[in-house]
């Protein structure tokens, strides 16, 4: 792994960079977009389609942010980095033609977090219960039947949980940075992300704990 200040003086010329093709973006440059969009275009599509779940509706809305970026690029003031911006536009017109969508397999967060008896027990059959896929190699947990059951946990939950886990767990942005993407608070960006993860990992449980087939 890479020392953190080496990362942060990579990201810093990044953005110094990031800066100079904005500039010239607004001169009408078409080569600084295509530069940005080699740049940026895969992190934007990994947002749109972790949020849409659907690879064309997520080429759509990189076409979306990009032609976004050229025509109102003078409405980018530079307060916030360019990535942090076009994350913003991608999670945004993914949500919208999430909306514009009949979601099936969606199901409310509370139906996907675990239950508990009065006497405080966790509901559930004994071999969920007892089951403990935690010590599951990495590997092994993202490939094959295991890798499809995680891809179905993540459509059943609503689109902002999938958002959040997107930003934050894939494209490892700081809460910070998720709640000016989103436009929460970081408060709620803690809240809402720590149900995410707990209805996740409760659907996994309920699937792989209790060898259930994906």
């Amino acid at each position: 792994m890479r020392p953190a200040v080496e990362r942060t003086e990579e990201g810093g010329r990044a953005e110094a960079d990031d800066r100079a093709l904005v500039e010239r973006l607004r001169a009408r440059d078409a080569a600084a977009l295509e530069t940005l969009m080699e740049r940026h275009s895969s992190r934007v599509y990994r947002v749109a389609f972790g949020i849409t779940r659907n690879h064309p509706e997520a080429e759509e809305v990189v076409q979306d942010v990009f032609l976004t970026l050229f025509r109102k690029i003078d409405m980018f003031e530079g307060r916030a980095a360019l990535g942090t911006w076009l994350y913003r536009v991608a999670a945004n017109a993914a949500l919208i033609k999430r909306r514009g969508k009949r979601v099936e397999l969606e199901v409310s967060l509370e139906d996907s977090l675990p239950t508990f008896r009065d006497d405080g027990h966790r509901e559930g059959d004994r071999a969920m219960l007892v089951a403990d896929w935690s010590p599951t190699p990495e590997s092994e947990l993202l490939s094959g039947e295991a890798r499809r059951t995680l891809e179905q946990a993540l459509d059943r939950l609503p689109e902002h949980y999938r958002a959040l886990l997107v930003l934050r767990d894939v494209e490892e942005l700081s809460n910070e940075e998720v709640a000016e993407v989103l436009g929460e608070s970081v408060a709620s960006v803690k809240s809402r992300l720590h149900r995410a993860r707990m209805a996740l990992r409760e659907v996994l449980t309920r699937r792989l704990g209790a060898g259930h087939p994906a």
